[in-house]
């Protein structure tokens, strides 16, 4: 078998691949883009006191994974 024989291999994977993609970008807009929105709606019910101690609340919990993981590894 020479290269002729790889070709339609390497074709089948490409349309298989391009499935995926589709169906990736089908996923991304019916899910992720619709919890981005709601996530958007919610955040625009709060104040401005509101979202700024969630948002220092979210960095500090962040930072305190952070802190965890570099500790777990060692």
């Amino acid at each position: 078998m020479g290269k002729d024989a790889e070709i339609p291999k390497t074709l089948t994977a490409f349309r298989e691949a391009t499935r995926e993609l589709d169906s990736g970008k089908r996923f991304v807009e019916e899910n992720v883009l619709q919890m981005h929105r709601v996530e958007e709606k919610a955040w625009e019910q709060m104040s401005g006191a509101e979202q700024a101690m969630l948002t220092q609340l979210i960095r500090k919990f962040s930072n305190l994974i952070r802190s965890e993981l570099k500790y777990s590894e060692k």
